[in-house]
């Protein structure tokens, strides 16, 4: 454990990027197939420690009492000292994983309602800290994000303060596995996020398309309002002739009976498409909610066939890391 300098060093986007041209990762099958913590082969199948809402219910994972003794996670045959890992039916279908008893107590990434309103990732003191990605209501129990300047920057969510704190995912074999696993977790976890800002540019979008179209919606009243100011004039103008002023005064009511009827309708068609508007911002919410869940179902890291590489390029990426996190 003395190895692990820190998994807390915050990378920029652009060296997760080359992280992506890692070869050994073509086996990952299916970010979005995990049906169950319950059936995981390997607990480096769990993408990020932050990611699991509440994995407050593992009793006993203090009782390992010896890493060495682990010959491998996929050999882990001691799931029985881990009580409540398989009440945790699908990470698809969590909505929390708060089943599970003490996994860092990182309670609920499941409540991030939309990260669209993340108004400045710059201010994020600390992920206890964290007041809108989008409004989470329960990340305060991550013990220290403390100096995330961007969520571009957050290389890895996952990497929670200290492997040390992370006293045994069920015998762990080495800590340079695990690792290797979790800055590989952080770059599905960037991809995910680049994600959910491109919905928040289609919003924005869409917010925009709908102010234009209000716009013109109140063109278009001014138009007939302005039509039915001439037609009072006109109205006006015939002083002399009283059977046609009687007539112009009946067709001016019918006139500003389906003025009003038209403008009705525009008010109809209005609240339609504030309507419509708010369906897509919660469609878009929705899918950047199942974006974020899927970030935690990559199926089966341990397939990965160079770790030994993976660890020597994450190990320089660190090392910048440590730099760029200085430089701030």
């Amino acid at each position: 454990m003395n190895e692990v300098e820190s998994m807390n060093e915050v990378e920029s986007i652009s060296e997760v990027e080359s992280m992506n041209e890692v070869e050994s990762m073509n086996e990952v099958e299916s970010m979005n197939e995990v049906e169950s913590i319950s059936e995981v082969e390997s607990i480096s199948e769990i993408e990020s420690i932050s990611e699991v809402e509440s994995i407050s219910e593992v009793e006993s994972m203090n009782e390992v009492e010896s890493m060495k003794e682990v010959e491998s996670m996929k050999e882990v045959e001691s799931i029985s000292e881990v009580e409540s890992i398989s009440e945790v039916e699908s990470i698809n279908e969590v909505e929390s994983i708060n089943e599970v008893e003490s996994m860092n107590e990182v309670e609920s990434m499941n409540e991030v309602k939309s990260i669209n309103e993340v108004e400045n990732m710059k201010e994020v003191e600390s992920m206890n800290e964290v007041e809108s990605i989008n409004e989470v209501e329960s990340m305060n129990k991550v013990e220290s994000m403390n100096e995330v300047e961007s969520m571009k920057e957050v290389e890895s969510i996952s990497e929670v303060e200290s492997i040390n704190e992370v006293e045994s995912i069920s015998e762990v074999k080495s800590i340079n596995e695990v690792e290797s696993m979790k800055e590989v977790e952080s770059i599905s976890e960037v991809e995910s996020i680049c994600e959910v800002e491109s919905i928040s540019e289609v919003e924005s979008i869409n917010e925009v398309e709908s102010i234009n179209e209000v716009e013109s919606m109140k063109e278009v009243e001014s138009m007939n309002e302005v039509e039915s100011m001439n037609e009072v004039e006109s109205m006006n103008e015939v002083e002399s002739m009283n059977e046609v002023e009687s007539m112009n005064k009946v067709e001016s009511m019918n006139e500003v009976e389906s003025m009003n009827k038209v403008e009705s309708m525009n008010e109809v068609e209005s609240m339609n498409k504030v309507e419509s508007m708010n369906e897509v911002e919660s469609m878009n919410e929705v899918e950047s909610m199942n974006e974020v869940e899927s970030i935690s179902e990559v199926e089966s890291i341990n397939e990965v066939d160079s770790i030994n590489e993976v660890v020597g390029e994450c190990a320089a990426l660190l090392k910048g890391s440590v730099a760029i996190e200085r430089a701030y």
